[in-house]
């Protein structure tokens, strides 16, 4: 890597330090303010309402496939993209190469191939369509000599400057090789090397395998504004995880003492057959819900006015218990009844 890149990089990370400072303060914030709302029972209504819609979804086989097979995607996504990231990394530190065993794959990034010139009348004439698109990933195989290359070959090669480059070879002399892209009307001589082309410079020739545009992924993702993109995003990610884990253990934490605080059976299948006229009430917020025989049965708006912060529960409808204070988890038993 030259200097002007290192310092490129180096620019990069300090754009991806300061992106991810921001978030994580941000983030911080409002996941604080959400949890510390659930601590202080300000979502207890929601709360209850979600335990209840969430028993009942959760009993679908439909919907616990459909989590485990969004999981799974979600995780091979981010598998592949981790894995792309990492090869694109290497190949901008290696030139734009890709070694695996004897083959080497190589992005082109120019046009130089992808057309054939009227003046480069030999690709008519030998009928040589094998022109290689732009972005396009090539795969390039070693020679043991120097032998095993022909007249007209595609082949990549190192140029003066280290760039890697894919272009045909059009004339072969004892002294080394001449090139020339099938768009180009001029050689290479004189801009990608001098006079001629040494074999010690070629890296190998190409198989004419290719995969489409896949370069265009590569490319973007080794450049910079690539680098901050995935870093960035893996870091969103992370610290999203890392929060939102914080955040589901207050709502899980809050759930469950409000429903053992009401003493809701969440396990139960059917109401239908219930021979019991047991019946329980919660109001709660201007809201009320019925149970019977610790089944949820139906919520409605409560018709009495009890104060927001005091939660009322009636047992059998003839006794109540008032609770003002929910943030510590209490034993009904325990307390007198009116």
């Amino acid at each position: 890597m030259s200097k002007i890149e290192i310092l490129s990089l180096i620019i990069t990370l300090i754009c991806v330090a300061s992106f991810a400072t921001v978030f994580t303060v941000l983030f911080r914030h409002y996941y604080k303010g959400m949890i510390s709302d659930i601590k202080d029972g300000k979502l207890d209504i929601e709360l209850i309402d979600n335990a209840l819609y969430e028993e009942k979804i959760e009993k679908s086989k439909k919907h616990r496939v459909f989590k485990i097979i969004l999981k799974t995607f979600s995780s091979v996504l981010l598998g592949v993209i981790l894995l792309g990231f990492g090869v694109s990394l290497y190949s901008r530190i290696t030139g734009n190469l890709m070694p695996i065993g004897n083959n080497t794959f190589v992005v082109v990034s120019t046009g130089s191939m992808e057309k054939r010139n009227e003046n480069n009348d030999y690709l008519d004439t030998y009928n040589l369509r094998n022109q290689i698109n732009t972005y396009d990933m090539v795969n390039i195989t070693k020679i043991k000599n120097k032998d095993e290359i022909k007249l007209y070959d595609v082949i990549a090669f190192k140029a003066d400057d280290g760039r890697v480059i894919v272009h045909r070879v059009v004339k072969i002399t004892s002294d080394g090789l001449i090139t020339k892209g099938d768009s180009n009307r001029e050689n290479d001589v004189g801009s990608l090397y001098s006079n001629y082309l040494s074999y010690k410079n070629v890296i190998g020739k190409y198989t004419g395998t290719r995969i489409p545009l896949v370069g265009l992924f590569v490319i973007f993702l080794q450049s910079n504004a690539g680098i901050i993109t995935i870093v960035s995003v893996f870091y969103c990610l992370l610290m999203f995880e890392h929060l939102k884990g914080k955040y589901e253990n207050a709502i899980i934490e809050r759930t469950n003492f409000l429903i053992d605080l009401i003493n809701v059976d969440l396990e139960e299948d059917d109401i239908s057959n219930l021979e019991s006229s047991y019946q329980e009430i919660l109001i709660y917020k201007g809201q009320e819900y019925r149970f019977v025989s610790g089944k949820f049965i139906e919520k409605k708006e409560s018709a009495t006015n009890y104060k927001d912060d005091e939660m009322v529960f009636i047992k059998d409808k003839d006794n109540s218990v008032k609770i003002k204070n929910t943030k510590e988890k209490l034993d009904l038993d325990s307390k007198e009844v009116e």
